[in-house]
């Protein structure tokens, strides 16, 4: 009996080591595995390196991206002229989207101070309304086709897009400063000083 006992211990001594060697094989597999997989990224990587350095360099353009003025609806199209005049008053992108806002949108301008209910995109904590987004495209291509710097969405947004709602949530100081000062004293209306408009001299 007592042999037999010692045997089973042997044999599960046996067993033990068996279940560990097996286990140590098996780490070491699943990390051959791993070293292999990272070796096939670093290879890869390494042919991308290299062939990016053989290949010649694109050469960086800049956008062509232009506006035409063709299709903008007649009914918000500026004639020739005044809007030219419009760019002469202007002193930047930001002041000549707002001259165009004032001249497309002539009834948020007003006395009755429509414009402080609207912004470019509306909504907000004061759930503004949304400009009208036909003339907003005008104004779009308009400013886009003179100042094309500002055709990104970064630029358009933070140089024409902030200028625009601020000048809708403001006073508009150009009322006071083109109003014409009248007088309700009665100007009498000029009479010559006699009759005859000729005077004939004669000698005397």
């Amino acid at each position: 009996m007592r042999e037999m006992v010692e045997m089973r211990q042997a044999v599960d001594t046996l067993t033990k080591k068996l279940d560990a060697a097996n286990r140590r094989i098996a780490s070491y597999e699943a990390t051959q595995k791993t070293v292999l997989m990272n070796t096939n990224v670093l290879i890869d990587i390494a042919r991308n390196i290299r062939s990016k350095r053989q290949d010649p360099i694109a050469p960086v353009t800049a956008s062509t991206t232009t506006f035409s003025l063709d299709d903008i609806p007649e009914e918000h199209a500026i004639g020739d002229e005044e809007l030219r005049q419009i760019v002469r008053d202007s002193r930047n992108a930001g002041n000549f989207a707002v001259n165009l806002c004032r001249k497309l949108w002539p009834e948020l301008y007003g006395e009755g101070n429509l414009r402080f209910s609207y912004n470019w995109y509306g909504g907000g904590k004061h759930n503004k309304q949304e400009l009208d987004r036909v003339r907003k495209g005008v104004v779009k291509k308009y400013v886009c086709f003179f100042y094309p710097e500002v055709v990104s969405e970064d630029s358009w947004r933070e140089r024409i897009v902030t200028r625009i709602n601020e000048s809708l949530r403001r006073n508009d100081k150009r009322s006071t400063k083109n109003t014409t000062v009248t007088s309700d004293i009665p100007i009498p209306p000029l009479e010559p000083a006699c009759d005859d408009d000729v005077f004939t001299f004669t000698d005397m």
